[in-house]
């Protein structure tokens, strides 16, 4: 079954990912190109009249998804820091500032939970309804794959196991918050521990 939705998966998913993963636009663009996805996709939501509580952003469950989610961020962050300190994965010499930090907590981290969890979710019901397994493996490969550019086999691996987490957890509490809370931190940390 073809809808827009798919359109908008091979034009704004698939297509920006492989010309970032090849090359073909240049790697600084990708925080413009992920802000663009955002932008058109809340267009596409605002005119298919997609209600916010659909897409997880109320505050039910909130102390569930609270509670999941901040047992995930300490095991990814011990984790993360052992593999650094242990020299198991050499860290990458990133000199991020604090700009890029405020804009990857408060605009990069949700604008991925948005695009590749809550309105994926969504979507995806269409498809593959009762099938939350399914959706919660597809969602975890698309976001696993926006991740390429780095051409980092930790990087591609970490953000499959994640993508597995923050899914089933937002299917299991329909709570947009939390997860994108969960990326926010995770991704700061590993960011600053110079894993991505």
């Amino acid at each position: 079954m073809f809808n827009e939705f798919t359109g908008f998966l091979v034009f704004f998913y698939l297509i920006p990912i492989l010309l970032l993963s090849f090359g073909i636009l240049p790697f600084w663009s990708r925080h413009v190109i992920l802000t663009l996805m955002g932008v058109v996709l809340a267009a596409y939501v605002v005119d298919h009249g997609i209600k916010t509580n659909q897409l997880g952003m109320t505050k039910s469950n909130m102390r569930s998804a609270l509670i999941l989610n901040g047992a995930l961020i300490i095991v990814v962050c011990a984790i993360s820091y052992l593999l650094v300190a242990t020299g198991a994965v050499s860290p990458i010499n990133y000199e991020g500032t604090l700009l890029f930090f405020i804009f990857y907590v408060f605009i990069s981290a949700p604008i991925q939970e948005f695009i590749f969890r809550s309105l994926m979710f969504y979507e995806l019901g269409v498809f593959i309804e009762g099938r939350m397994w399914l959706k919660i493996i597809f969602s975890a490969m698309i976001y696993s794959l926006a991740h390429a550019m780095y051409h980092s086999w930790v990087v591609l691996a970490g953000t499959f196991i994640l993508g597995i987490f923050w899914g089933y957890i937002y299917a299991k509490t329909k709570n947009f918050w939390g997860i994108a809370f969960s990326h926010a931190v995770i991704g700061a940390v590993t960011i600053m521990l110079g894993l991505v």
